[in-house]
């Protein structure tokens, strides 16, 4: 409806951001429980491939997201990115962007180090995540951070790391 904002603001930004370059084409593809069978839509002219997450939330992390990364698979194949942008360091998105081929950017929006005592997770839920969390910093080619306090913590975590700080 008009006058709503968008329910997840960065991907509609970055629809409206990336439309007009030249030679540059996006796809958004999200795992998520939110739907129950392979969902393709087009946000701002763009494609979103909503993939359904089956497995339970207890699993989390300890699965690593392979499942996640597996259902992905075929379609980021398909697509052939020349590159892969991860939004998180923390959970799935981090970690399945640094597992291709193509070079990453991670987006740091929340750091499992800080937000783990306030998850639901519990405590070995809460160190799974944080080692997935250090894999997604070490494997990764570059980093946005909209913070200098992310900034800060990567270059802690990664010292000399390709950080753009995009407040």
């Amino acid at each position: 409806a008009a006058g709503t904002e968008h329910p997840v603001s960065w991907l509609r930004s970055l629809c409206l951001a990336t439309r007009d370059i030249p030679d540059v084409e996006l796809s958004i593809f999200i795992d998520t429980r939110a739907v129950q069978k392979l969902h393709r839509v087009h946000l701002e002219n763009t494609p979103v491939l909503f993939s359904p997450r089956h497995e339970p939330l207890r699993l989390n992390p300890y699965h690593l997201h392979f499942p996640a990364q597996f259902r992905l698979k075929p379609h980021l194949q398909a697509f052939q990115p020349d590159l892969v942008h991860g939004f998180g360091s923390q959970g799935q998105s981090g970690i399945i962007a640094v597992r291709q081929k193509q070079p990453s950017i991670i987006s740091i929006q929340g750091m499992a180090e800080f937000i783990g005592p306030w998850s639901k997770m519990s405590t070995m839920q809460r160190k799974v995540e944080r080692a997935v969390e250090r894999a997604v910093i070490k494997r990764a080619n570059a980093f946005i951070a909209k913070t200098n306090f992310a900034r800060d913590w990567i270059l802690e975590k990664r010292p000399g790391a390709d950080i753009t700080l995009i407040p």
